[in-house]
Formats: C-alpha cells, structure tokens, sequence
C-alpha cells in the first residue's frame, strides 16, 4: 500500500514537471524563434537596401539562404528544447520519488503505529476472555461442582472483568486526550498532590517520602493529575525492593512545578529504556497485571499540559521520574 501511495504521488509529481516543462518550453521555442524571424528580416533589409553591387549577386539567393537558415535554427532550438525537458523530467522524476516518499513516510509510520495498536488491544482484550470463557466452560463441566468452586471462579472473572475495565478506561482517556482539547482551570497541586497520597498509602499500604512545597499552581486538568500521579506511583510500588522507601517530591525551579517519583529497585534495561513510553510495551522486568498503556498514558497527559517528563534508571540510585509544568502565579 505504500509502495502504491508512493508511485501514484510521484506519478502527479512528474505530470505536474511535464506540464510546467511543455508550458515553458512551447513559451520558450515561440519567443526564440519571433526575434529569430526579426533579426534576419531586419538583416535581409539592411542588405537589400545597401547600393547594389557591380554584378554576381542575386537577391532572390539571399532571401533563400535566410529561410534555410531560420528553419536550421528552429529544428536546432527544438533538438535542445527537447533535451533540456528529458534531462529536466528525468532529474524532477527521481527527487518526486524521494520526495514522496518523505511527504508519505509520517502517514506510513502512522498507519504501522494504528496497525500495532490495534493488534495489542486485540491481544489485550482477548486475554482475559479466554481465560474467563475457559474457567466458565470447565464449571459446566463439572457436575460435581460446588458453591466453594463456583466462587472462586466467580471471584476469578471478576478480576478479569476488572482488568478489562482498566483497559478499556486507559483506551478511553488515551483517545479523548489525543482528539479533543483538554479542560484546564488553575489547581493548587501542593494541595492536590498531599490528598492523593494520603489516599495511595491507605491504597497500598505503604508510607512515602515527602516533600512537598506550598502552594505551587498549575494551569491543568486535575483528574488527569490524579492518574499521572496514579500510575507513576502503582509503578513504584510495583518494582521497589521490600522495605524501602517511595519518595514523593513536588517543588518549584525557575517558574517551572517538579514532581518527582524515585523508588529503590532493579534498574530498568537500557534496551527497555527507549520504549517504555510506548503503547503496550512492557519490559522484561515486567510485574502485576498491568497492560502498558499506564506510562504512554502519562506521556499524554505531560504533553497536553505542555510540560516535559524524563526517567533515569540505575543500580545504585534507583529509577527516578521527574516530570514539570509551567507555574501559574497570580
């Protein structure tokens, strides 16, 4: 298909080139061969009006001779025309290969990306049904079966259904982040960012590491806050080592709000490191039931916000994402 797209844009390119060639070379060859016929008119008269000479000269010979000549130059002109226009549309042709493919390239990897995206869904989504198709078919098989039994497959589909809700509401805010613009007022964080944590440790059962500056705004949605802070945060909880701290910290550089998430843990790969951002990518040291959509989730929530996000990830100091954006001051 893009192959196709390629050849048929490159194809309007060289008929665009042919037509602005022909137009300028039929221009060309009409002005050239007008003072052509005016410049040997206006010789052939100058001639023809010197004093005749003694003997041995035919004017009918000249005007002859003037005619062949300008007929030399129109099929001379023309002969060049024509290899100028070859050349011309032979040079165009190659750079409309390339430049078609430069102008389709966004598109193709647009399309690879949908394309991807659509099979990991379907992936995603599948999962948990088949999982849950089986465990209900093996329970109608079982004659025996016992509400001890069915409970647990009960609880079981449950979980299931809970994770293709999470799914499908990280689909959701991914799609109606990317095509309609956000809702945005000014929201203290400082006093947002202290409610959301004290909710998160009852969540997880975890005591973090705070610093937290007063009143630090921001010109933002609020509830895509809450998520980023969310998913930053179940991420660091998931890959930290037993008994070490989470640290939280929200503070103001140079008119800019830093939120910074660091946990003790093994390092993220250095092959990982470049895709984590990705839809759907999870990293060998993966863990817990996520889908990956969390931190790509995170990464359009920065941008819609105008903000910026980095990660660096070590042995000895730990993973650390650090994240900013601009201060409202009033």
């Amino acid at each position: 298909m893009y192959n196709a797209a390629v050849r048929h844009l490159t194809l309007w390119y060289v008929a665009a080139l042919l037509v602005v060639c022909l137009g300028f070379s039929t221009l060309a060859y009409e002005i050239s061969v007008q003072r052509l016929q005016r410049g040997a008119e206006r010789q052939s008269q100058i001639i023809l009006n010197m004093p005749p000479p003694s003997q041995g000269f035919d004017f009918p010979d000249l005007r002859a001779a003037r005619d062949r000549e300008i007929e030399q130059d129109r099929s001379d002109l023309i002969k060049n025309l024509l290899l100028i226009n070859i050349l011309v549309v032979g040079v165009g042709a190659y750079l409309s290969y390339i430049f078609a493919k430069r102008t389709l390239l966004p598109l193709q990897e647009a399309h690879e990306m949908q394309s991807r995206f659509t099979a990991d869904a379907s992936h995603e989504l599948r999962t948990p049904l088949a999982i849950m198709q089986t465990e209900i078919e093996v329970a109608l098989r079982d004659k025996q079966l016992s509400s001890s039994g069915a409970k647990e497959i009960l609880t079981s589909n449950l979980e299931e259904l809970t994770r293709l809700q999470q799914l499908s509401n990280q689909l959701l805010a991914l799609t109606r982040l990317e095509d309609k613009a956000l809702v945005r007022r000014t929201i203290n964080w400082s006093d947002q960012v202290t409610k959301s944590l004290a909710r998160l440790e009852k969540q997880y059962g975890v005591t973090f590491s705070t610093q937290i500056a007063k009143n630090l705004k921001v010109d933002a949605n609020g509830e895509l806050l809450d998520e980023l802070l969310n998913v930053l945060v179940d991420n660091a909880v998931n890959y930290r080592k037993e008994d070490t701290p989470i640290e939280v910290i929200l503070v103001r550089r140079s008119r800019q709000v830093f939120l910074t998430v660091h946990n003790e843990g093994p390092p993220i790969k250095s092959a990982d490191m470049a895709h984590i951002f990705e839809r759907f990518y999870r990293g060998r040291n993966a863990t817990g039931s996520g889908h990956g959509l969390g931190l790509a989730l995170v990464k359009v929530i920065v941008e819609q916000h105008h903000g910026a996000i980095n990660v660096t990830s070590t042995a000895k100091g730990g993973t650390t994402f650090s994240l900013h954006f601009p201060e409202v001051t009033t």
